[in-house]
């Protein structure tokens, strides 16, 4: 149960749902500084990487927290009780942020958990994988409201809320070191090593924590036969990263392949590239404007996402591998075989690696069989009778978008070689 009164500081983990929250008052501290063995007192570590992510009770433990003072900064040990977030997510929903009782870094961190819910609420949420290589589910893409709804977080969570000292590992983005003003010695070394989260960091990580919590409920196992991205345990699926885009793409892009139907009668299926925003779908453009600089709403990553996306797509539509071998893929011709495939569960498939299949509007016409029933010629002098046969002559016709179809048509259908025939238009 989190005490409203204490402070709440995030921890980072790798992956995200490892993150925890540590409630800790300056009560009960003791400052490095004047500590003979400062490692004594077992420091928890503030990435954690293995054990069950998903415990229901809090552990007390030691924190090493960085608090500025009259002579700079100082690290100070405080005994804390420590959370993952996933067991504490529905409390920090519930507070009631106006209370004057609830601390202010508790209140930072139950707006910043509001958020991430409301974000993927939305569907803004993602698979991607960690640094470490394991499978984990990010907040994105985000637009441009969304960054800035994270910016004012960032610069509204007071420093407690992100003041846990971390390694100085260089694989903590934008982590800054702490000086001091204090002369030296051993503690005084140990502080200029440490650092901390900057605020907008925390607060990306508290949305990636809860965005790959979430997902892994204990049904998920059961939609996927795949472990990675539905089980709590960690996943090595380091192998993907070429084939998954950044988990914080604003700018992502979805790849499209419209689809253009044979004008002649040996003439094969045409695909001509396309690229749409994930975030503003009225933002679309061709692969050709894309490349001579003139899409409007697409920066340079764009490129990189249309290239990865082929490169996921071709594992699922071999013909996508030669738009690859060009140096400015646009588009390509296929064959019948290759064209209506596009047509059946391969959109699906696609669909799933980032790729939309836009097929054109006149295959949305539908061609339909309807029974005809009509009383047979010369039946109308002739006395009742329950003979089907005598009663009606059932015959079918067949209908395109409600019109029927001429016998000359159902004979160009017949005599066709090909499974797609252009009957009007």
């Amino acid at each position: 149960m989190l005490d409203p009164t204490m402070h709440a500081s995030f921890i980072p983990g790798d992956p995200a749902r490892m993150a925890r929250l540590a409630m800790w008052s300056l009560e009960t501290q003791i400052n490095l500084n004047e500590t003979a063995d400062p490692t004594s007192a077992h420091p928890t570590s503030a990435h954690p990487t293995s054990g069950d992510p998903a415990t229901t009770s809090a552990d007390t433990e030691f924190i090493r927290v960085l608090l500025p003072s009259d002579s700079g900064i100082v690290e100070q040990l405080v005994p804390a009780q420590v959370f993952d977030v996933a067991t504490v997510l529905d409390q920090l929903v519930r507070l009631h942020l106006d209370d004057p009782a609830v601390s202010p870094s508790l209140q930072a961190w139950a707006l910043v958990a509001r958020t991430a819910l409301e974000l993927i609420a939305k569907g803004r949420i993602q698979p991607g994988i960690s640094e470490s290589g394991q499978d984990a589910w990010a907040i994105g893409p985000l637009d441009e409201r969304d960054r800035q709804v994270r910016a004012a977080l960032a610069g509204w969570i007071p420093p407690t809320a992100h003041c846990v000292a971390l390694d100085s590992a260089p694989s903590i983005s934008g982590a800054r070191a702490v000086t001091t003003d204090q002369p030296g010695g051993e503690a005084a070394s140990q502080i200029s090593q440490l650092r901390m989260m900057t605020a907008e960091e925390a607060v990306t990580g508290m949305y990636a924590a809860i965005a790959d919590s979430l997902p892994r409920t204990a049904a998920a196992g059961t939609v996927s036969r795949q472990r990675a991205w539905h089980s709590r345990a960690a996943v090595d699926v380091s192998s993907l990263r070429p084939y998954l885009v950044g988990s914080d793409a604003a700018e992502r892009t979805i790849v499209g392949l419209r689809l253009s139907l044979p004008t002649e009668e040996e003439a094969p299926f045409t695909i001509r590239l396309q690229v749409r925003s994930a975030v503003d779908p009225s933002q679309v453009a061709d692969a050709a404007d894309l490349w001579a600089g003139t899409a409007i709403g697409f920066d340079e990553h764009a490129e990189s996402d249309l290239l990865l996306a082929l490169r996921r797509g071709a594992r699922l539509f071999p013909p996508l591998a030669e738009l690859l071998n060009q140096a400015q893929p646009v588009g390509l011709e296929v064959n019948d075989a290759q064209g209506m495939a596009l047509f059946g569960s391969l959109a699906t498939d696609l669909g799933g690696a980032g790729i939309e299949v836009l097929i054109p509007s006149a295959m949305t016409s539908k061609l339909r069989a309807t029974a005809h029933a009509e009383p047979p010629p010369g039946t109308g002098d002739q006395p009742p009778t329950f003979d089907l046969a005598t009663v009606c002559e059932l015959t079918w016709k067949a209908t395109l978008d409600g019109e029927p179809v001429s016998e000359e048509e159902l004979s160009a259908l017949a005599a066709s070689r090909r499974p797609l025939v252009r009957l009007r238009g």
